[in-house]
Formats: C-alpha cells, structure tokens, sequence
C-alpha cells in the first residue's frame, strides 16, 4: 500500500513538488522564449541595411558582432 512521502528526509536531499516542478519549468520555458527572441533580433539585425543601422547608431561592424554571438551569450 501507497504510504506517501516519509516524514523523515535526509539531511540535503531535496523532495520535488509538483509547485516546484512547475516553477522550474516555467523558469525553462521563459528562458527559451528569451534565446529565441535573441535568435530572431540578431537574425534581424544582421539583415538591415546601411540606412537603418545608421538610423539605430549602429556600425555594420557592430552588428556583425552582435549577429554573431551564440543565442545563450547576452
């Protein structure tokens, strides 16, 4: 028979709840929103013309470097 969770845990040990589960997953979620935001800004930004970074004061030189930055470096 099922008795549940012990009473007695470890010292350390760590009990996972469903509350903590879904605030761990909620917080990976908000995370890949994030690097698929930088993906598609970058992408962006590496696409604009001359005009429009002059518009923004960025550099192509600039741009270029942020463009190539991996989706996880901010």
């Amino acid at each position: 028979m099922y008795q549940g969770l012990s009473k007695s845990v470890a010292p350390g040990s760590r009990v996972t709840t469903p509350d903590h589960l879904g605030r761990v997953l909620k917080r990976c979620l908000s995370l890949l929103l994030v690097w698929e935001q930088r993906l598609k800004d970058r992408d962006t930004l590496e696409g604009m013309s001359e005009s429009r970074l002059r518009d923004i004061g960025v550099s192509r030189r600039q741009a270029m470097q942020e463009a190539r930055k991996p989706f996880w470096q901010a």
